[in-house]
C-alpha cells in the first residue's frame, strides 16, 4: 500500500493496511511517520517527493523478502498496539492508574 498524503494527522490508513497484511509505503507525514520505523514495519519517504515514492515501490517489487518481512512486522505491530484486546488492555491500564478500576 502507498500513501503519498501530504497532510495524514492520525495515520488510519496505515494501520489499516497492516491489519490486511499489506507492506506499507508512506509519505512522512504526520500519522504515518508517528506509527512506521522505517526499514522495520514499513518504509517512508520525504513528502511531496515522486521519485523516492517510485523508488520505494520498485524496492518492494524487486525485494519480496522485505515485502514479506514489512506486512509481517506491521500485521504484528497491529496485534500488539491496536487489536482490540491490546486497546482494552491499555484502557484497563489506565483506569487502574487512576483508581478508577
Amino acid at each position: 500500500m502507498s500513501s503519498p498524503s501530504r497532510y495524514e494527522p492520525l495515520g488510519n490508513v496505515v494501520i489499516q493496511s497492516w491489519a490486511h497484511g499489506l507492506p506499507v509505503v508512506a509519505a512522512e507525514s504526520q500519522g504515518p511517520k508517528a506509527l512506521i520505523r522505517s526499514g522495520e514495519d514499513g518504509l517512508l519517504v520525504p513528502i511531496d517527493d515522486p521519485a523516492a515514492l517510485a523508488a520505494a515501490v520498485r524496492r518492494l517489487m524487486d525485494e519480496p523478502l522485505l515485502k514479506v518481512r514489512l506486512a509481517q512486522r506491521g500485521l504484528a505491530r497491529v496485534e500488539a498496539e491496536f487489536s482490540e484486546a491490546a486497546v482494552v488492555a491499555a484502557w484497563k491500564t489506565l483506569f487502574a492508574d487512576y483508581g478508577a478500576a
